[in-house]
């Protein structure tokens, strides 16, 4: 099997400069049947498991975390996937995250725990469930709100004796964290914390060997990751973290994250905009995950939002670099080559709404969002 490689560009944001960071990401394989639509992952034994969403069949799928090859798949007899969005794991359990709740409207959260003693040895590859039962403590309200609620969730990890969850919160950009104990019961969850993600978040993962905890998410325009430097006295919000976009070719809708050594994590994107859904490697360097500098280009975007003009200054001049204005359909409706300059002067679109701008030179890519007022 031929591994796609692939340049990962990721523009770390919270600067008031736009820096360029790099890696190699690896497509492992395309995941098409059965797991067209992956949207939890767990690296467990040298294995990787994961689970389709919506209406799937109630089944982990084993892969080979070399190849991304399907190895063996194990129902949950006494299980129902209604929403599964993501999985968690620790010494003991596995635990799988029936809570997806776009519509706002499900009155049926639950997280499945599994015994890993069951799951390995199962003769049959057939295992049975118990049930942690949620709600949420301020929903009042159950009426259908298609991607309009705050009460959705696709993120689940553990850290220490808690069951963390981080919220898509169509509404306001925003995720909620609630924590609730590992044990079987009947939960309503509380908010414990509020991070502004600017985006929806599809994953968490706690990486013990880092001693980070990773959230994937996606935007209309580039999915991301989220970096957190875990502090167990220090409120989430608080936390010093990192929030940096994915741009590779194509576009993906990133779902899952499983970390598989300090700074080496395997992603899933589902079937999206005609592309296939993927495994996907991401092996990072020194220690944490994006620390090689891609490239020495800066470029600071000013205004935003915009008028009239606007322009685009780099700090070092750049030899040659492509401008490219798309609305947000994709289509393209600007585009011009520039050579040997480190100021661009650009003409605002005429209609008023939001584009997306990409810069593309040849050693790095960025996309970044627009509004003409």
């Amino acid at each position: 099997m031929t591994l796609k490689t692939h340049t990962i560009i990721l523009l770390l944001v919270f600067s008031p400069y736009l820096t360029f960071y790099g890696q190699q990401i690896q497509e492992i394989v395309a995941l098409g049947s059965p797991l067209s639509e992956s949207s939890g992952l767990i690296f467990i034994n040298q294995k990787l498991i994961t689970h389709n969403d919506s209406q799937g069949e109630s089944a982990l799928y084993e892969l080979d975390s070399l190849t991304g090859q399907f190895d063996r798949k194990v129902i949950i007899e006494n299980a129902s996937n209604i929403d599964w969005e993501d999985l968690a794991c620790d010494n003991d359990y596995i635990y799988i995250g029936d809570f997806g709740n776009n519509s706002g409207d499900r009155t049926d959260l639950i997280i499945y725990r599994i015994s890993l003693q069951d799951y390995w040895n199962t003769p049959n590859d057939t295992v049975f469930a118990d049930s942690i039962l949620l709600s949420y403590a301020n929903q009042t309200s159950f009426t259908n709100q298609q991607n309009a609620t705050n009460y959705d969730c696709e993120a689940i990890t553990v850290i220490g004796d808690s069951l963390y969850l981080f919220s898509k919160n169509w509404l306001n950009q925003k995720t909620y964290v609630y924590v609730l104990p590992k044990d079987i019961g009947n939960y309503s969850l509380q908010i414990r914390d509020s991070i502004a993600v600017q985006g929806l978040i599809t994953s968490a993962d706690f990486n013990t060997v880092s001693n980070r905890l990773i959230l994937t998410g996606n935007t209309p325009f580039a999915p991301f990751i989220i970096e957190m430097d875990w502090n167990a006295t220090v409120p989430i919000s608080q936390l010093s973290r990192n929030r940096y976009t994915i741009s590779v070719p194509g576009s993906i809708q990133v779902e899952a994250v499983a970390s598989i050594s300090e700074n080496s994590y395997y992603l899933t994107s589902e079937a999206f905009f005609g592309n296939s859904g993927s495994l996907l490697r991401l092996d990072g360097g020194n220690g944490s995950l994006f620390l090689e500098n891609y490239s020495l280009e800066t470029a600071m975007l000013f205004p935003n939002p915009i008028t009239e003009n606007f322009q685009l200054q780099f700090k070092d001049p750049i030899a040659d670099v492509n401008i490219y204005i798309s609305n947000l359909l994709g289509e393209v409706i600007f585009q011009m080559e520039y050579f040997n300059t480190d100021k661009i002067q650009l003409i605002a679109p005429q209609t008023k709404g939001t584009y997306i701008l990409t810069i593309l030179s040849n050693t790095a890519m960025q996309k970044e969002k627009i509004i003409v007022q």
